[in-house]
């Protein structure tokens, strides 16, 4: 590990430690939080460069202080320095667990996820950092981050399961007569409103491989499924698009052709003379 990618380590820890210990009194409403001495010792070693005895001393440290957010967050940007990027991510995680507004540690997570190529739970935590209040230069990097993201993602899908409960699932009028040419007829029980809960289902999928060096092909569907008890009144919605996506700097155009199918299943309404009593 070279002399200045140690020392860039050992600022970034010394940073966070005031950053956390200023962000812990605002959270804390003015409790005093202490740092263990072998965090102080452990910051010393690495700015002179002895990554591998300070690793070793947090290490022991960890062992007397297993929830201390500080030996973690040491020991994750050690494993960062070590592009050990799965152990630094679980340290981070650690800390999330804890303190989950620690939105520096989310960062860095973000930072690690994206490393290991894992760009879809990277830009969650970007995203999810970006909704607070963090200075405009922060932002910005946030940003070049999520964009360097999407010109590296290729596949992108989303699954989601949910119940659907509905007071009219077969889209019935709430009368219980109509009238036709003046005579009334009454509705029978099928084509009456219904209520029932069902399962919902909403899935897509994108594949975006790069054709040239602004232009990605977009190959993608999607489904939309209702599913209620009998399988009367279930609905199924698929959609399917091809077609280029241009990049200009930060604009996109996109120019699609769309396919739909759309599947409804439902009971045929029937009618009966409705007897009117003078």
């Amino acid at each position: 590990m070279s002399f200045c990618r140690c020392l860039f380590v050992a600022l970034a820890c010394l940073c966070f430690i005031g950053f956390a210990f200023a962000d812990s009194l605002a959270r804390n409403s003015g409790t005093t939080r202490e740092i263990p001495v072998p965090v102080v010792a452990a910051t010393r070693l690495m700015e002179q460069g002895e990554n591998a005895q300070a690793k070793a001393v947090l290490l022991e440290a960890r062992e007397r202080f297993a929830d201390n957010n500080d030996i973690a967050f040491l020991l994750g940007m050690l494993a960062m320095g070590e592009q050990d990027f799965e152990t630094a991510s679980n340290y981070f995680r650690e800390i999330l667990i804890r303190d989950p507004q620690a939105v520096r540690v989310r960062l860095e997570l973000g930072r690690a996820l994206f490393e290991s190529g894992d760009y879809r739970d990277a830009g969650r935590q970007f995203r999810f950092a970006r909704s607070g209040n963090l200075p405009p230069e922060v932002n910005v990097n946030i940003d070049r981050y999520l964009g360097a993201i999407r010109q590296r993602q290729t596949f992108t899908w989303d699954v989601s399961v949910a119940m659907a409960p509905d007071t009219n699932i077969n889209a019935a009028p709430s009368i219980e007569e109509i009238s036709i040419f003046g005579l009334p007829f009454q509705l029978s029980e099928n084509a009456k409103r219904k209520t029932g809960i069902g399962l919902l289902l909403n899935t897509s999928a994108e594949w975006t491989p790069h054709i040239a060096d602004n232009t990605r092909l977009r190959l993608g569907g999607s489904l939309y499924r209702t599913d209620y008890r009998g399988g009367d009144f279930d609905d199924t919605l698929t959609n399917v698009h091809i077609g280029p996506n241009f990049q200009f700097g930060d604009l996109e155009l996109s120019t699609l052709l769309p396919a739909s199918t759309v599947g409804t299943v439902t009971n045929p309404i029937t009618m009966a003379p409705a007897f009117v009593r003078n």
